[in-house]
Order: structure tokens, then C-alpha cells, then sequence
């Protein structure tokens, strides 16, 4: 039976690359092999300019009396809450000129991330198992509520903004591109997440609402980016059914 790269289907020979069962040309072993320097760059200079950024809201909150309320608050607020995707798409998008990848399939993942967290994740986890009102009742509570439900329900519609979308893409042809991807996810879920917090807080504090809305995208983003790792390696190493979801 002759064989082909599972990536772009031309036939290989015997000696042909293999990550498990699958089989790879030599210009895709390599690719799905590549260590993408622009995924790390731009997400660690983002993470950094988090800091500073909550630092400086932080300082010219306390250094400067501001006067503001209900609608000048609400924007201040919904500006705040759109800077950590603003932040990270900029460096990705400096970082990756060297390294492309379509920028309409990363801006699209983000998109996707916040449709599911405002028509899925949000009502399932408030209106369906009704998580506020109880979340706070006990540590254990507290806990196995924070991960086998909002977990469960954040990450699993995160995964599904990369799987169902730009995974069977012929641009998804590296490992690194899972952490790219469930990163762009992850931001636009913690970006929704944050616009209906200002929203129905009426406003926020700046110097305590920097502190939520920058936390919220770094922990969106950095567990969504370890699922699309993950998830990466599931389609290129043809990993069992089990191996992703443990």
C-alpha cells in the first residue's frame, strides 16, 4: 500500500518521517517539528506589557483624582477591558512577519472565542448551573465548582474555537500553531468575559478593574494556549482518543 504525508497526501517512501502511526513528507516533518520563536516572543512580551500596563492604570489612579460616572465609567472601563487582545495582536503581528500566518484565521479564533464565551460559556455557567449563587459556599465548593464546571465549560468551548474552525486548515501544519490559535481563543474569551463585567458593574474602579481585567486575560490565554499545544500534538503525533481529554 503506498504511503502518503498525512499533511499534504504526496507519496513517501519507507524511510519516510513518522511521529506515532502518521507518516510526513520531509518539508512537513520539519514544519510540525519547528520551534516557532514568534509564538513565544509575542506572548511573553505580551504578558510583560500586562504588567506594566496594571502598574501604570495602578499608579495614575492613585496619583490623579478622576471624576467619572455612568457612561464616561462604562468606557473607561470597556477600554480597559479591550487593551490585553489590543497588546498581544500587536506583538503578534510585529513578531510574525517573519514567520506568517494568516491573520484572518487568528483574528477569526478570536472572534469565534468571544461569540462562544457571550452565547454559550457566560448563560450555561450564570443562568444554567446558576454558579454565582453558590460558588462561595465552602473551599471545596468553591473548588470543584471553578474546575468541573466554569473549567469545563470555558476550556472545552475554547478547544472547540480552534478545533471546529482552523484545524483542518492546511495553514495548521505546526505544534506551535495550537499554542497560537488556542491563544487567540483564549483572549477573545477572556475579552468578552471582561466588556460584561465593566457592563454590568456599571463601570469600574481603574485601579482594581486593571487588576481583574488583565489577571482574566492572562489566565484565559494561558490555559487555552496549553490546550491548543495539545491539541496541536493530538493531530500530528495521532495520539489514542483518550490521550487529549486526560
Amino acid at each position: 500500500m503506498e504511503q502518503v504525508c498525512c499533511v499534504c497526501q504526496k507519496p513517501v517512501g519507507d524511510d519516510a518521517p513518522r511521529l506515532g502511526r502518521r507518516v510526513y513528507c520531509a518539508e512537513h516533518y520539519a514544519k510540525v517539528q519547528h520551534n516557532r520563536g514568534s509564538v513565544w516572543r509575542s506572548s511573553i512580551v505580551t504578558l510583560v506589557a500586562l504588567v506594566f500596563f496594571a502598574i501604570f492604570v495602578g499608579l495614575v489612579d492613585k496619583w490623579i483624582s478622576w471624576e467619572m460616572a455612568g457612561a464616561a465609567l462604562v468606557l473607561a472601563g470597556l477600554i480597559l477591558a479591550l487593551v490585553p487582545a489590543v497588546i498581544w495582536l500587536i506583538f503578534f503581528y510585529l513578531q510574525d512577519l517573519l514567520e506568517p500566518e494568516p491573520k484572518r484565521n487568528v483574528l477569526g479564533v478570536f472572534f469565534v472565542g468571544g461569540l462562544l464565551a457571550s452565547a454559550i460559556g457566560i448563560p450555561v455557567v450564570r443562568n444554567l448551573f446558576r454558579v454565582p449563587d453558590w460558588i462561595g459556599y465552602s473551599w471545596l465548593v468553591n473548588l470543584l465548582g471553578s474546575i468541573l464546571i466554569v473549567g469545563f465549560v470555558q476550556e472545552f468551548l475554547k478547544y472547540a474555537a480552534v478545533r471546529y474552525t482552523v484545524y483542518l486548515l492546511p495553514e495548521f501544519d505546526e505544534r506551535m500553531d495550537g499554542i497560537l490559535y488556542g491563544t487567540a481563543a483564549g483572549l477573545g474569551y477572556a475579552t468578552m468575559l471582561n466588556i460584561l463585567y465593566v457592563i454590568n458593574s456599571g463601570g469600574v474602579n481603574l485601579g482594581i478593574g486593571v487588576i481583574r481585567i488583565v489577571v482574566t486575560a492572562m489566565a484565559q490565554a494561558s490555559f487555552a494556549g496549553i490546550t491548543g499545544y495539545f491539541l496541536a500534538r493530538a493531530k500530528f503525533e495521532d495520539e489514542p482518543a483518550w490521550w487529549l481529554s486526560l
